[in-house]
């Protein structure tokens, strides 16, 4: 089995622009800069947002946590001005959001959501299982997600190599103290491998 670590992040966060550093900033403009970082990366990602169908079921949670499976510590919906998002605080071991996805193996993907983590340990991710049609994992693939607290968009795509994947399997898993929050997931196609040199 191969592991892939990477990390894709589109934007930089309403903090980096304004050219403040929230660590010394007041809870007031802290807060203030939240806000504005929040607006910034749903604005990207409706900028970046696919025509194709999403293949997620429920990704923004707005039916609770219809179509995903949840295990270990506490995890619930949280609302922000955007909408829901699934929230989970960490107090001891870890917590995980899955949810399995059958795809084209001829076909490249994009796999995109916005999260945040407070995680102490910097241990919140995206690991996203790959199986071939021959069965069994093949390959696992880790998004890692920064613990500044802000919201960011994380993307990666999905056959866009030499394997040609026909399932995944999403996990969102944090480990130790802290906070991580996800919403806005999406999986889209974005075009077709092309065969045989055609």
């Amino acid at each position: 089995m191969k592991t892939k670590n990477i990390f894709s992040n589109m934007v930089l966060t309403g903090a980096i622009l304004l050219g403040v550093s929230l660590g010394t900033a007041s809870p007031a403009i802290a807060a203030s800069n939240s806000s504005i970082n929040q607006s910034m990366e749903i604005n990207k990602m409706n900028n970046v947002a696919s025509e194709t169908e999403n293949l997620i079921i429920n990704g923004d949670f707005s039916k609770g946590f219809d179509g995903w499976e949840l295990a270990g510590e506490k995890i619930e919906i949280a609302k922000f001005e955007h909408g829901n998002y699934a929230k989970m605080t960490i107090e001891g071991n870890y917590g995980a959001l899955n949810q399995s996805v059958d795809i084209d193996p001829n076909a490249t993907y994009r796999l995109l959501f916005l999260g945040y983590s407070t995680s102490t340990s910097g241990n919140s991710m995206l690991q996203i299982d790959k199986w071939t049609a021959a069965g069994g994992v093949s390959d696992v693939e880790i998004v890692p997600v920064n613990h500044d607290g802000l919201w960011k968009i994380y993307t990666t795509t999905i056959n866009n190599h030499d394997e040609k994947y026909n399932k995944v399997k999403l996990q969102f898993i944090s480990r130790y103290p802290g906070s991580f929050g996800i919403t806005a997931v999406s999986l889209n196609k974005i075009g077709w491998i092309l065969l045989n040199g055609c």
